[in-house]
């Protein structure tokens, strides 16, 4: 059964699921809590959440993304840890910046200050972002 619903990380968009099972908290994002409809005090097994949140989370995190580089461009890294920040498992969220970058990626050297282009950066307008 699931105990409770716990606010994590910084600006508290993630959800830390507490089971009474005595595992490890399972840490997602607040949309994939909500889209999944999952309350407090559910009667429903741990395998049964996880599978659910692993069926989800990759195309919550994809429109999260699309929704940040739509304000500006971010480099991998910078969209990474925002996804991560999110909620969104480590491999959800590389799997993601991984497709953006192969997608979208390109070098900027306005964010590297030693002007040498090294820096990725993704841009939310390239029509390859969206597909």
């Amino acid at each position: 059964m699931l105990v409770r619903i716990e606010i994590a990380g910084p600006g508290a968009k993630a959800r830390r699921l507490v089971f009474d099972d005595g595992g490890a908290p399972r840490e997602t994002s607040a949309a994939a809590v909500k889209r999944l409809g999952i309350e407090e005090g559910t009667e429903v097994a741990r395998e049964a959440v996880v599978a659910a949140l692993s069926e989800t989370e990759y195309g919550l995190a994809k429109e999260r993304a699309l929704r940040l580089l739509g304000y500006r461009e971010h480099s991998a890294e910078e969209l990474l840890r925002k996804l991560r920040d999110t909620g969104y498992p480590e491999a959800v969220a590389q799997a993601v910046v991984a497709r953006f970058t192969e997608r979208c990626g390109r070098l900027r050297a306005s964010a590297d200050p030693a002007g040498t282009g090294d820096a990725r950066s993704l841009a939310g307008d390239h029509p390859q972002c969206a597909q």
